[in-house]
């Protein structure tokens, strides 16, 4: 492709969590933009993960398979390997237990192209609380899972991530935005945020999230739960957030 569809690499850590890593390969293939990799960072010792990749065959996803080391790699290290290990001009977080619209990326792509920004970031996502089955408008900022940003930039200016394993995203992403490197994208339905249970942050720390967003409609929050369950098993689940049903009523 051209300079007007450059790679995107798309940032993937996933241990032991194959049921929601799938939704996350699922979305990745469905991207309407086509210039993209999805490079995968697992545990070399993770036989789960990888007799799950076993069957997934798409030349577009690349296996980092790493082996362990005496000091545990925080997630802020890991973050920085699968950026090194990266082809893109744009590296994209693609976080395994959250849902991305099939055009996730070719809106960033496109904002970021058109404003002469070095990346984009969406300032709205959806969450959802899967435990309680309620949805959410966030509030509005720049959302650290979401950040695309110009790969060789960061890494000759030493934007990298720091060793951390909470808040590494939100220190990477204070970094850009302070600098004036990222654009907003105000499209909340191509994120859903969620909460499980059994995330790197607590239930404390989601209700403070969910107390700054606004609260869905019992409807939409039924429809965002159908939303979940299509994108397990087809590839109808934009419909369902594209929806007059779900976005008339998706208050900012």
């Amino acid at each position: 492709m051209n300079n007007d569809f450059p790679l995107v690499s798309c940032l993937c850590l996933s241990r032991k969590r194959t049921e929601k890593l799938a939704v996350a390969v699922n979305c990745f293939r469905q991207q309407t933009y086509r210039n993209k990799e999805l490079v995968l960072l697992i545990d070399s010792r993770d036989e789960e993960t990888k007799d799950f990749l076993s069957e997934v065959h798409d030349p577009n996803i690349r296996v980092i398979s790493l082996d362990p080391v005496k000091r545990k790699r925080t997630l802020g290290e890991l973050r920085n390997i699968s950026i090194r290990e990266s082809k893109g001009k744009f590296v994209c977080t693609w976080d395994d237990d959250d849902w991305h619209h099939k055009d996730r990326l070719k809106d960033q792509v496109e904002a970021a192209l058109r404003s002469g920004y070095r990346g984009s970031i969406l300032t709205h996502t959806i969450m959802y609380d899967q435990v309680k089955c309620v949805g959410y408008i966030s509030s509005g900022r720049g959302w650290e899972n979401t950040v695309m940003i110009e790969r060789e930039f960061i890494l000759k200016n030493g934007l990298m991530y720091p060793p951390l394993n909470k808040s590494e995203d939100l220190s990477f992403v204070q970094k850009l935005k302070e600098k004036g490197l990222l654009c907003g994208v105000t499209k909340a339905q191509l994120y859903v945020y969620n909460f499980y249970g059994d995330n790197t942050w607590n239930r404390e720390h989601f209700e403070y999230l969910f107390s700054l967003g606004r609260l869905l409609t019992e409807k939409q929050s039924e429809l965002l739960a159908k939303n979940l369950t299509l994108s397990s098993i087809n590839n109808m689940a934009e419909e369902v957030l594209d929806s007059e049903e779900f976005y008339r009523d998706l208050i900012y």
